[in-house]
């Protein structure tokens, strides 16, 4: 699984969680060296390609092709010039600086609500204008027809020599009407322009007005928040060091884990290399009133086996994790019950044996129970076990690895058991980890209100229901 995990580089957020706190430390580590050693393949064919480059003759460039060059300016000295604001007598200072941008900003402001003004005062002009060309037209027009109807009255009643009189008399009206509409449309449009000169003057005054409003509007809202700030400064003083000082406590912590993580890791890789030998993993004193704790034994072939002596190696056909609750029952039926897991040399299944439960029923299981207790349950997220244990501040849970030939924690270099038993039997006396000194004291069985959750995976006999 881990070399599943370290060739794709990925780790489901999942199954991450299932991991402790070392164990994601240990994970850290292992993925960082395969980080470092792609890194320096990468180098390495990076240099063999420049020599290969350098190798080769470089040709002259191509006619009117001009190299690109990069050019610094320099000082007196020949160096590289550099300016530091604030540091010349003619740079201005941050005020001056925060005061032209309030300025540009007001101005920007007030010519912006200037223009939306100027728009909707052109457009009601110009909506004035049309209605007022079109009541002259209009007057123009009734005029016309009235004159029209007049004449052709008079045509019915008079002689020839009074109605060429009073065509003449129409005529000179109709073009007295026409020019004075014509007057009344040029004074209108002179009265338009007139006022639309005004309303830009006033807006111009209204901008200058407006922007010196909003730029004293910034500048009373930069002072206020400038003396906030140095009445809430001394409060938000010790915040920010109460802060400070939590979050390095926070990092002393992850360091502490990271180093003991470390620490186990090259213990384990230095005990990998030892031949014929069987060694406990190193613990640091207990100060959990564990004091009845054995020494660390380096004889312990009753829990550990070497890789000479571990049985055959997991049936390869099956993916890096299961897909289904279905596999997994499939998987513990076909491999994990020739191995007799989770029963002790009599046949018996152990108490702490839990079928494939997720982690919030076990942490359901463990609760007031105390420091020690666990359970051993099928894990659904890869093909193996979890040890879920009671600490004094909360719940782990350590993920055991079956998919080679033996049982161990997630990890290379790890303790290799050659049973589940085993396992648990070996850390009911050595610590699962130097840094939280994990002793499993008491194990949980199921619960008497109901099945046992593991009748899914084992057919369980009369006789057995009876010892249970």
């Amino acid at each position: 699984m881990l070399q599943q995990i370290l060739k794709d580089m990925y780790i489901d957020p999942e199954l991450l969680e299932e991991l402790s706190d070392e164990q994601k430390q240990i994970l850290y580590c292992k993925m960082r060296e395969e980080q470092v050693r792609r890194w320096r393949d990468f180098e390495e064919k990076l240099s063999e390609q420049e020599k290969k480059k350098l190798a080769k003759p470089k040709l002259p460039p191509k006619p009117g092709k001009s190299m690109k060059k990069v050019d610094f300016m320099v000082d007196g000295q020949g160096r590289p010039w550099t300016w530091v604001m604030g540091e010349h007598t003619d740079d201005r200072s941050v005020e001056q600086i925060l005061e032209e941008e309030e300025h540009s900003k007001a101005r920007t402001i007030a010519e912006q609500e200037a223009e939306q003004l100027r728009k909707k005062n052109a457009e009601e002009t110009e909506r004035h204008l049309k209605v007022e060309q079109e009541r002259i037209r209009r007057e123009e027009k009734e005029s016309e027809e009235k004159l029209k109807r007049e004449a052709e009255q008079a045509a019915l009643y008079q002689s020839m020599k009074e109605a060429r009189e009073t065509t003449r008399k129409l005529g000179e009206e109709t073009k007295r009407k026409e020019e004075e509409a014509e007057k009344q449309l040029l004074e209108l449009e002179q009265s338009e322009a007139k006022e639309r000169r005004t309303s830009e003057a006033q807006l111009r005054q209204i901008t200058l007005t407006r922007a010196t409003q909003i730029y004293v509007h910034f500048k009373n809202a930069r002072e206020k928040m400038r003396k906030q700030m140095q009445e809430s400064g001394p409060d938000t003083e010790a915040a920010w060091r109460e802060q400070e000082k939590r979050a390095k406590e926070a990092e002393r912590r992850i360091r502490d884990i990271a180093r003991t993580a470390r620490a186990s890791h090259r213990q384990t890789s230095l005990r990998a290399t030892e031949k014929g030998q069987d060694a406990a993993p190193t613990t640091a004193p207990n100060n959990n009133n564990n004091n009845n704790a054995p020494a660390h034994d380096t004889r312990v072939a009753n829990y550990c086996n070497t890789p000479s002596t571990l049985p055959r190696p997991r049936a390869g056909n099956r993916g890096p994790r299961p897909n289904s609750r279905k596999d997994i029952v499939d998987w513990f039926r076909s491999e994990e019950m020739e191995r007799k897991a989770g029963r002790d040399a009599s046949g018996r299944i152990c108490p702490w044996f839990h079928g494939i439960i997720s982690r919030q029923e076990a942490e359901a299981l463990l609760e007031e129970e105390g420091e020690g207790a666990f359970v051993v349950r099928v894990s659904e997220r890869i093909w193996g076990y979890a040890i879920s244990y009671s600490a004094a501040e909360r719940c782990k849970h350590f993920l055991i690895d079956c998919s080679d030939a033996s049982y161990q924690f997630f990890g290379t270099n790890q303790l290799a058991h050659a049973s589940l038993t085993a396992m648990v039997d070996f850390h009911c006396k050595v610590p699962v980890t130097m840094l939280g000194q994990e002793l499993l004291t008491r194990p949980i069985g199921q619960r008497v209100t109901s099945d046992p959750d593991y009748r899914e995976l084992i057919s369980l006999k009369a006789e057995e229901m009876t010892k249970m």
